[in-house]
């Protein structure tokens, strides 16, 4: 089901889909937020992944979440205002 003038782009920021129970392991759920923050950091194709999702998007405004809509949003929301 789609929105006319939207577009959806999703982009796993772990590099996997962690809302899918088939693709979480163990270390997900046992490693602290401060460990999952830096490997979102650290993974650089990701993140240009959604900046240039970002770059390319039509003029006007875009929309990004995850899930939650804490975590990985946080941390993309963090990148976007250092950048600014």
């Amino acid at each position: 089901m789609g929105i006319e003038g939207v577009e959806y782009v999703r982009i796993p920021f772990l590099g996997r889909d962690v809302t899918d129970a088939t693709q979480v392991r163990a270390e997900d759920i046992e490693m602290g937020l401060g460990t999952l923050y830096a490997r979102m950091l650290e993974n650089k194709e990701v993140s240009r992944e959604i900046f240039t999702a970002i770059e390319k998007a039509p003029e006007g405004c875009i929309l990004f979440h995850c899930t939650a809509g804490k975590d990985r949003t946080g941390v993309m929301a963090m990148l976007l205002m250092s950048l600014l």
